[in-house]
């Protein structure tokens, strides 16, 4: 069922809204629209009732505040938005926005989420917050609004399809088969999930870059293809790519066929198939249904010069590669592999972190950043390095700095600190010769995880791609003030730094308790304030991670010996309020675990996993000055200077040093998980 809309635009004023809302009838749709704050032009739209509105309007004691400023419209909050001709919004599948042409037409309910009469979840939390946080802002001088519902230029048509990828369920060894490759408007799995793709409106087809990763199985001719699909037909073209079982003697083998779709250097979904390899396989098996897809929202904004994908292989320290960009780059057709000496990624990072932490700060400090350094950079291909080079060539002709995804599925390798002496760039005049000879100091790089499982049974659900922007009306300053009675060591310089942070930008101060702390992971007030609503949550406060005494890891709470771990995050609703960047100021936080949640346990993977939007923190102990003027650098260079937090780390980096003959690495020790042009706004 669908129902009329009518539109306002989130820059009108208070008084302009309650003059338009007359001509409104009672109980009938409003959608608020706003541009997306990271200057891409795309639009974001918010169903409301006009009941619940006028309520709002009512209430508001300033005139001249703006419609989203008072509404605290967020990107997070958007609703989807569906084409009208869109077989989900025909079929009645389809909960959001209807557009036509990027102009808002209706907004529909399909059945499962209550009915066209219910306003959608995320939209049950716009309330009018208390004067003291947004009515007494500022706003910006109105401009007139723009066309109702629509841009001032064509907009890319949304499509949803699902990734087709059939294989044999079951294979000889040595047999080579196909894996053909495609869209479908049906489901094939009972965990495929629509990936979303862009359609230009001038484009007679869609280009989609298609990479096989198959660990195990021989590729012969290459595992890249392009799958051009007609604009009027998406689910008509197949690709196909053969590839060869591997050969056993007298045993069973499972393996996984995974595919990536990739549309404009964007990765736009995965989808992945398992197939038994035996001797005694039919010879004509039917297609494989055990697998499925998860998908890849396609951002807006800044896209990455490269992205690259790091998977685990079915050996342990076995790394395959696949890389991603919107440049015209001679990108490799054969799977890039690598092996780690150690034996798997875990062991590989425990082993040279932990010596990090117990060097650090002595004369031998610097000789062993710079060993670890060059360790990591020999775990790299070749190849990384020539597509590297290329993406950076093509940045410094545009006078800036490459942007590096890096989608990993371990959370162990700290690949910032691969070295980028000239064994491995050869080019010189890329580098900054003043900076460290490290990649997260040369270059403005972010992590994330894959959108795909880590095992074949395909179980893990990931977060979304990293956003470009994040709009901030407040921080929670979360400090642990820990006393003599608590058995902790004080940390005079995460109070100073919790305080000065409090006092620069608008925030609530978040005491580190478990009651506070919690209630806060639960979108709920504290006593501190109403912290229910926050786009950053800073945590300046000691951190563990011990292997062997696996319930002290996590945040040490002020007055308690319990800790805040990932299963504590994993239970909350942090990521339902104001999906905030995470900072966690404190030791070793950044690494993950050897706890009940296995490789994607730890505070990372959490924090993503219930809707953060990024995630920081260092991956071993650090000096708290120094880590107080971190963080407090970072803040200035995001917040205050309009830094992304791509360049804001690459600078932090940039400060480690030695002094006379002690080397201080805490500017090494940051692992950042996001978009490496993130961008970080204050709200008006």
């Amino acid at each position: 069922m669908l129902a009329p809309v009518f539109v306002l635009d989130a820059l009108v004023s208070v008084a302009q809204a309650r003059e338009a809302l007359a001509a409104v009838p009672q109980g009938a749709w409003i959608v608020v629209r706003r541009e997306h704050p990271d200057g891409s032009g795309r639009l974001l739209f918010y169903p409301v009732y006009r009941d619940d509105l006028a309520g709002l309007l009512a209430r508001a004691t300033e005139d001249a505040t703006a419609l989203g400023v008072l509404l605290d419209l967020h990107e997070h909050l958007a609703a989807p938005t569906g084409e009208l001709a869109d077989p989900a919004v025909r079929s009645g599948s389809f909960t959001g926005v209807v557009v036509r042409g990027g102009r808002p037409v209706a907004y529909a309910a399909s059945e499962g989420a209550g009915g066209a009469g219910r306003a959608p979840r995320r939209t049950r939390s716009l309330d009018l917050p208390d004067s003291r946080s947004r009515t007494g802002r500022r706003t910006r001088d109105q401009p007139g609004p723009a066309p109702p519902g629509g841009s001032r230029h064509p907009r890319a048509a949304q499509v949803l399809a699902y990734p087709r990828v059939e294989v044999p369920a079951e294979l000889a060894p040595r047999q080579t088969f196909e894996v053909q490759i495609g869209l479908s408007d049906q489901r094939q799995t009972g965990s495929d999930e629509r990936m979303t793709l862009a359609v230009e409106p001038s484009a007679d087809h869609l280009e989609v870059v298609i990479q096989v990763v198959a660990d195990g199985f021989a590729a012969p001719r290459g595992i890249r293809r392009i799958l051009m699909l007609p604009k009027d037909d998406l689910t008509s073209a197949t690709v196909r790519v053969p590839l060869v079982a591997p050969a056993l003697a007298g045993r069973h083998w499972r393996g996984r066929v995974e595919v990536e779709y990739s549309v404009g250097g964007v990765l736009t979904g995965r989808a992945w198939r398992e197939v038994l390899v035996r001797d005694a396989a039919a010879p004509d098996a039917p297609p494989s249904s055990s697998g499925g897809s998860l998908p890849v929202v396609q951002p807006r904004g800044p896209i990455a010069d490269l992205t690259v994908s790091i998977t685990e292989g079915t050996t342990p320290g076995r790394l395959l590669w696949t890389f991603t960009s919107a440049h015209p780059l001679d990108l490799p057709d054969e799977q890039v592999t690598t092996s780690l000496k150690t034996g798997n990624a875990r062991a590989f990072a425990q082993r040279h972190i932990q010596d990090l932490a117990r060097t650090d700060g002595t004369q031998a400090a610097e000789s062993r950043v710079e060993g670890v350094s060059r360790i990591i950079a020999s775990a790299t291909p070749v190849a990384f390095w020539t597509a590297l080079t290329a993406v950076w060539s093509i940045a410094k002709a545009a006078k800036r700095r490459p942007t590096l995804l890096v989608v990993s599925s371990d959370a162990y390798i700290p690949w910032e600190l691969a070295s980028t002496e000239p064994r491995w760039v050869t080019d010189r005049t890329l580098v900054d010769r003043k900076a460290p000879q490290m990649l997260g100091a040369q270059v403005h790089l972010g992590r994330w995880t894959p959108a795909g499982p880590d095992t074949p049974s395909g179980t893990r659900v990931p977060p979304v791609a990293p956003e470009p922007a994040i709009e901030v009306a407040r921080m929670a300053v979360v400090v642990g003030d820990y006393h003599s009675d608590s058995g902790v060591r004080p940390l005079p310089q995460a109070v100073a730094e919790g305080a000065e942070l409090a006092d620069t930008y608008p925030s609530v101060t978040v005491a580190g308790t478990l009651a506070d702390l919690t209630a806060l992971l639960n979108g709920r007030p504290t006593s501190g304030g109403d912290s229910s609503d926050v786009q950053v949550v800073h945590l300046a406060c000691h951190g563990a991670v011990d292997r062997d005494h696996p319930a002290y890891n996590g945040i040490v709470l002020s007055d308690t010996d319990l800790r805040i771990d990932d299963v504590i995050v994993l239970g909350g609703e942090l990521g339902s309020t104001g999906a905030p960047l995470v900072f966690l100021n404190a030791c070793q936080l950044g690494q993950t675990t050897d706890e009940l949640l296995g490789d994607q346990g730890g505070l990372a993977e959490a924090f993503l996993g219930v809707g953060a939007r990024g995630f920081l923190a260092p991956l071993w102990s650090v000096d708290d000055a120094f880590a107080r003027q971190i963080a407090l650098d970072f803040y200035r260079y995001t917040l205050l200077e309009g830094r992304t937090v791509g360049e804001a780390l690459r600078l932090v980096r940039g400060l480690y040093a030695t002094v006379g003959d002690r080397t201080q690495s805490t500017p090494l020790a940051y692992a950042y998980y996001g978009h490496p042009d993130l961008r970080l706004t204050l709200a008006h």
